[in-house]
């Protein structure tokens, strides 16, 4: 990506993240296959941000997903509580008309870090 955009910045141990969608690192494009392995694309993503901060998952404490849609909301809900072990971050999940590059799914997140 390229600017404005910004990953993520900490302020007073909380890491802000910004949008993320389901881009793959080595090829910047994003994964093909809809919204589940876009979502899957968007964990790993999500955790080498947390990870480079020394956090994980079970240290966000609020997550907005944006969905294209509705339709997708069952599929997302079975596969995104697979990630955590401990405790779910509370979470608001809004139905969008678009997303960058045509994304099914973004995921934008806030986490308590050490």
């Amino acid at each position: 990506m390229s600017k404005p955009y910004t990953p993520a910045i900490v302020s007073n141990g909380t890491l802000y993240v910004s949008g993320q969608i389901g881009l793959d690192p080595a090829t910047g494009q994003l994964v093909n296959g809809g919204v589940i392995p876009e979502l899957k694309q968007i964990m790993q993503n999500l955790l080498a941000l947390l990870k480079h901060h020394n956090a994980g998952y079970d240290d966000l404490l609020a997550v907005t997903i944006y969905l294209q849609s509705m339709d997708d909301y069952k599929a997302v809900n079975e596969e995104y509580v697979t990630y955590f072990s401990k405790r779910l971050p509370t979470r608001t999940c809004i139905s969008v008309v678009g997303l960058p590059f045509n994304a099914k799914i973004e995921i934008t997140a806030t986490a308590e870090v050490k």
